[in-house]
């Protein structure tokens, strides 16, 4: 959970691909959802990539739809609500820029 408005994590932790580029640590991915998400809530992620969210998801049993450009989702032009048949509770997506 939350307790500063700036965040630091020691590793990256056992979540997702940390192969898959772009990858970000599911540790901020679980402090949001334990931070915001209500009780029963929906968490989607429109670019699920290496995983890191469905997994968080899966530990803290949560429940989670992922979407991604290589399973058919284009987030440019697909509508994320017919996509997921329901509205989310909170939704992350991160860019990931190249340096």
């Amino acid at each position: 959970m939350f307790t500063t408005s700036v965040c630091s994590y020691p590793a990256r932790g056992p979540f997702g691909n940390n192969q898959y580029r772009g990858n970000c640590t599911g540790f901020i991915i679980k402090d949001l959802l334990e931070s915001f998400l209500p009780k029963g809530g929906l968490f989607i992620d429109p670019s699920v990539g290496g995983g890191t969210s469905n997994d968080v998801a899966k530990s803290l049993n949560i429940r989670f739809k992922g979407f991604d450009l290589h399973s058919g989702f284009n987030l440019l032009v697909d509508d994320l609500a017919d996509k997921s048949g329901e509205l989310a509770d909170l939704c992350f997506w991160h860019l990931h820029t190249q340096t």
